[in-house]
């Protein structure tokens, strides 16, 4: 079924790749009102890039003979990932005169954006692992205790504990929640195509889109909960879903465009934060854009996105082994 190219879901990669960007730039962005709203339009970026690995590996996991071996390249190609990026972002902490954490680097990498490929591993392995000792009604307590508990820890422990709990776990096992999703509309695609039109899922998105807002305003408002710092809310999953089902529906995304997104979103992904450190080190220096306002919300990130989108062409034109090396093709 999933035989033919998705040029909409590479077309998606690299809009949630220019999103990621969003969400680390801290500094340029600020903390106020519209700032925070950009942040959590983009908290559907990561959840994307965990659904769509899900969803690509649907085809096995529906196979019988479904096993470790299946996705063993997927793995392994993963791990070599981690080792070079980690390797290189290990050298970038060494330069900044930063302290290593080598436990935490286990699951959470060597920089602040890697954990997103050690929970890649850890979830493929957790939907191989899982579909052998556990039943499927036991697979699905497990991803609900997940989902609600990473919601919790992140924004809803203050109003019902009164205790700011630690979030990362939970957020470190969202990898193996959103991977099931993807295998899961995998297997019902054509089902939920005839649930909702195109034209009521765009509508549905909207809707979403703005109960986000909402949701952290309210948060903020009642419970005086930063804006800023959600990572996951109710509505992230949910918009996360809906996204990725308007990705597979689309079949007249550009070509070009979508190979942009299939050849560079994870070389864009994984060493944006050095371009972002350099950017952040001429403006402070030369004391630019010392006011921030919408332009700066805008521009600044293209001024990430865009050139390493230019940066990863290039190596990959002119450098081909050194790009295959970068992005874990070796």
């Amino acid at each position: 079924m999933v035989d033919k190219r998705f040029y909409s879901i590479d077309l998606f990669r690299l809009i949630a790749s220019l999103f990621i960007v969003f969400l680390h730039l801290e500094y340029f962005l600020g903390e106020g009102l519209e700032p925070s709203f950009l942040r959590i339009s983009a908290r559907w970026a990561v959840p994307f890039f965990f659904i769509t690995s899900g969803f690509f590996i649907g085809k096995k996991v529906n196979n019988p003979n479904f096993n470790l071996d299946s996705i063993g390249r997927n793995i392994l190609r993963l791990i070599k990932t981690i080792l070079i990026s980690n390797l290189i972002f290990i050298l970038f902490n060494i330069y900044l005169g930063k302290p290593i954490n080598r436990l935490g680097m286990l699951f959470s990498g060597s920089y602040y954006h890697l954990w997103f490929l050690t929970a890649l591993v850890f979830g493929l392995i957790c939907s191989w692992s899982f579909r052998e000792i556990f039943t499927k009604k036991t697979r699905f307590i497990i991803l609900t205790i997940i989902a609600l508990a990473s919601i919790f820890t992140d924004s809803y422990d203050i109003i019902f504990i009164n205790e700011d709990l630690s979030f990362y776990l939970f957020r470190f096992l969202t990898g193996y929640l959103f991977i099931e999703i993807g295998i899961f509309i995998y297997q019902k695609q054509n089902e939920l195509k005839k649930i909702i039109s195109t034209k009521n899922l765009v509508f549905l998105i909207i809707i979403i889109f703005l109960a986000q807002f909402f949701e952290i305003i309210l948060l903020n408002k009642y419970f005086n909960i930063s804006l800023f710092q959600h990572q996951i809310i109710i509505t992230t999953p949910i918009i996360s879903v809906l996204i990725f089902s308007l990705a597979i529906r689309l079949d007249k995304a550009p070509k070009q465009i979508s190979n942009l997104g299939k050849d560079h979103s994870l070389f864009i992904y994984l060493y944006h934060p050095i371009l972002i450190f350099i950017l952040n080190t001429i403006v402070i220096k030369m004391n630019l854009f010392a006011e921030k306002n919408q332009i700066t919300l805008l521009i600044f990130p293209l001024i990430i996105f865009l050139p390493m989108l230019l940066f990863s062409i290039l190596i990959k034109k002119y450098f081909n082994k050194l790009f295959k090396i970068l992005n874990g093709e070796f």
